[in-house]
């Protein structure tokens, strides 16, 4: 489990707002992936959800309809193997 708090980004030209998130971990040199926010408009046509296709909602944190001290709540789950897979950046490469 993890928790970070931060500001929702904003949008770069022909991007919709995302956050990029590196991990290390024991056995992992580095993996990276991103993580989108549920009902940006921008989703629809961002390349790297495009890039994806059906995986894209892997890559979308949902709002879990909670705030807390007046912020926002979202879940992103990270799957690191398997099934539910969440897609990194080393996998869209190859």
């Amino acid at each position: 489990a993890y928790l970070f708090r931060t500001i929702l980004p904003g949008a770069t030209e022909g991007r919709a707002p995302n956050i990029t998130v590196t991990i290390f971990s024991d056995g992992i040199s580095r993996i990276v992936t991103q993580m989108f926010f549920e009902g940006e408009a921008a989703n629809d046509s961002d390349p790297v959800l495009r890039a994806v296709g059906g995986e894209a909602p892997k890559l979308i944190a949902r709002h879990d309809g909670r705030t807390a001290n007046g912020e926002e709540v979202y879940i992103f789950d990270i799957v690191m193997a398997g099934d539910d897979e969440t897609p990194f950046f080393d996998d869209l490469e190859s």
